[in-house]
């Protein structure tokens, strides 16, 4: 199976970059045929990358440890989901996910949208084949997951113990696939501008693949806000450091496209740098994250393939800012269409739009109220022995007591685990029991590996988290810092709402006739 996987990848380099060559000469020559070559060529590379990601996430499931990548990122004792997390844990496997993703995405876009970019087809077809290409060629040459190791061993390290969490198996795929959705949106944009046509067959497939990019991404990140809330070294549910804004930036980017697109007053210029500017924004925030370009608590996987990005994202804006400056005499002249369609203002085409659209603009704003109040928690810290209390108040004043039912020790998977239960009541009555822990990662030999890791204990309500942090623990009893977060729940449901709404979006179909 490794050597399929292999061979996959070595084959889905080739056809993509014959594709990217077919491409190019078929442009320059004007033979649709050759062209048609560099199609398939991307409908070939898909396929194969997904096989040879599928060898490597089989080689994980078996823990076949004569591979460099398994034996770095998988164990024998580290349960069986993040041996499957390893896939993009590391920067090899990472790369072949987000190579695999691309290719998948764009196959599907130009199967989707042959008849809107006929006449444009070259345009379109080139920024698709030429990424998907450049992808294939980092993953085989500066990450190839498959390279064996010189001896074999027992057991691997397994993945990093800071990101084994439920959160990391869902927060690094949405955000992988949010980025790719963002490629067709930036080819689409490229043969438009090429053609010298903003139409609404351009518009119909900027929203939709825009609305597809901005739901994932805006999940992606809410996962991701969801699991930095739980990790104590985090800096809370967003620390606002260099790698995070670079992350939400083409989120924010790709939420005033979906906005403004339709709208006559929206000049050519600005919907052509809002479509242009998510991917290699999506290009740049996945360099700094992953080549730790900037410093932050992000970036803790390292290694050449980030430069792939990076090169990606200086070609694609290069190629964007010369298509702007080419073109900008055009893009500046006045729409023929403004002063008619100005007096009418747009409405949803169809109910389901229009649900969507209250839903979002509801959770967009739960989430900012939250983020409002959240600098307002109160933090309090306690020391005390097994069958001790303390009592905290509260952002309202009410007072909150912890009794601690004793730390006690216990192995779990690949974990030593101290356990610290606390007894919670408030306004005479019992709320439940808030847990802690301190989790020390051990090997199959059951050495200690890394620092101990701290996992909070939450109380979840609508108007007020409580959460539960162990400091230290010994045989004396324990340090522990209390939080009180209010509307910590009014983040999550207004992020659950703005993806119900993009998916409504999606549902209801207003761009598939155009598309």
């Amino acid at each position: 199976m490794n050597a399929l996987g292999q061979w996959a990848l070595w084959l889905a380099l080739l056809a993509s970059a014959l594709g990217s060559w077919a491409v190019i000469a078929g442009g320059a020559l004007r033979r649709r045929g050759v062209v048609r070559g560099g199609t398939w060529s991307v409908h070939a590379a898909a396929p194969l990358l997904v096989v040879a990601l599928v060898a490597l996430g089989r080689a994980l499931w078996a823990s076949d440890f004569s591979l460099r990548y398994v034996a770095t990122f998988s164990s024998l004792i580290v349960p069986r989901a993040y041996q499957v997390g390893g896939l993009w844990g590391g920067p090899a496997g990472a790369l072949l996910v987000w190579a695999a993703s691309v290719a998948v995405v764009a196959s599907v876009a130009l199967l989707a949208h042959r008849r809107a970019f006929a006449d444009r087809w070259s345009w379109f077809l080139s920024p698709l084949g030429a990424v998907v290409a450049l992808l294939a060629a980092a993953t085989t040459f500066s990450g190839d997951p498959f390279a064996t190791l010189a001896a074999e061993i027992r057991d691997g390290r397994g993945l990093d113990p800071v990101l084994q969490s439920p959160w990391m198996l869902l927060h690094p795929p949405l955000l992988l696939a949010g980025a790719a959705a963002t490629l067709p949106l930036f080819a689409a944009t490229v043969a438009a501008l090429g053609a010298r046509r903003l139409d609404d067959a351009w518009r119909g497939v900027a929203r939709g693949w825009a609305l597809v990019a901005w739901t994932l991404l805006v999940a992606g990140v809410v996962v991701g806000m969801r699991w930095a809330y739980t990790e104590p070294g985090w800096g809370g549910y967003f620390a606002w450091d260099p790698v995070e804004v670079a992350g939400v930036i083409p989120l924010v980017v790709l939420g005033a496209l979906v906005h403004v697109i339709r709208s006559a007053r929206t000049s050519r210029l600005e919907l052509a740098l809002l479509a242009l500017a998510p991917f290699p924004l999506t290009m740049a925030g996945a360099w700094a994250a992953r080549g730790d370009a900037l410093r932050s608590v992000h970036a803790f996987v390292q290694g050449s393939a980030a430069m792939s990005f990076a090169a990606i994202g200086i070609a694609a804006a290069a190629l964007a800012t010369w298509l702007v400056v080419t073109r900008l005499a055009w893009l500046m002249a006045p729409r023929p269409s403004v002063a008619k369609d100005a007096a009418t203002p747009a409405a949803p085409r169809n109910a389901l739009a229009g649900v969507a659209s209250r839903l979002s603009h509801a959770g967009i704003a739960l989430f900012l109220v939250a983020s409002a109040v959240m600098p307002l928690r109160r933090e309090v810290d306690a020391a005390l022995g097994t069958g001790g209390n303390f009592v905290a108040r509260d952002l309202f004043g009410r007072p909150w007591t912890f009794t601690s039912q004793g730390t006690s020790r216990f192995v779990h998977n690949n974990f030593f685990i101290s356990s610290l239960p606390f007894a919670v009541t408030t306004g005479g009555r019992r709320v439940g029991i808030v847990t802690t822990e301190e989790r020390q990662p051990f090997d199959v030999d059951e050495n200690e590996l890394a620092a101990p890791i701290v996992r909070v204990g939450s109380r979840v309500s609508l108007l007020q988290d409580v959460q539960v942090q162990l400091l230290e623990a010994n045989d004396a009893g324990a340090r522990v810092r209390i939080r009180f977060w209010p509307l910590a729940s009014f983040l999550w449901l207004g992020g659950a709402l703005v993806v119900v709404a993009g998916l409504l979006s999606l549902a209801a179909g207003e761009d598939r006739a155009t598309g």
